[in-house]
């Protein structure tokens, strides 16, 4: 589920930067005639798909929190980059560990941040919280990243679920 939600959440960050683009490129009206037509059905589809991607990420979150392991892990990676899409300017960080799960098995997982490092470098110790049923599942200890996706996908889902409204006005009267 949570490869799907990065599917998701990264189509709906495109399909805005293509309704935003043809707009403002000024090659078609999306509100008016057919291109309300196309802004309608995309709207349409990616408010669900925005709304799916929530429901993964939150029944994630839950997950962990009721019946999350701790484990200590070993950073084998930070990358951190500077992310310029419409509704979210910043740093995002993706943090790379390696651990062993409660059979002993060494795991390899990520979890990816809004915001900088905060001073996480490679070979670092750090606690994480992890799936037992699917240990590629983690969040650092403490406060899950996910919530800072989740809120900026509601506001994404909510301008499509807007335009969807907006649209489904001027093509049905």
């Amino acid at each position: 589920m949570r490869r799907v939600s990065r599917w998701v959440g990264s189509g709906l960050w495109l399909a805005l930067a293509v309704m935003w683009m043809v707009t403002s490129a000024g090659h078609v009206d999306l509100f008016s005639g057919s291109g309300a037509h196309a802004t309608l059905i995309l709207a349409t589809a990616s408010a669900a798909l925005g709304a799916c991607a929530m429901a993964g990420e939150k029944a994630t979150a839950a997950r962990l929190r009721r019946e999350g392991r701790l484990a200590d892990a070993t950073i084998v990676r930070v990358k951190e980059r500077y992310v310029s899409t419409p509704g979210y300017y910043g740093s995002v960080t993706t943090v790379e560990v390696r651990f062993p799960d409660a059979s002993g098995r060494t795991v390899k997982a990520s979890y990816t941040a809004h915001g900088g490092a905060a001073g996480k470098r490679e070979g670092q110790q750090i606690q994480i919280v992890y799936d037992p049923r699917r240990p590629a599942d983690i969040s650092p200890q403490g406060e899950d990243p996910r919530a800072a996706s989740v809120v900026l996908m509601g506001i994404v889902t909510a301008i499509f679920l807007v335009s969807a409204i907006y649209c489904a006005f001027r093509v049905f009267g």
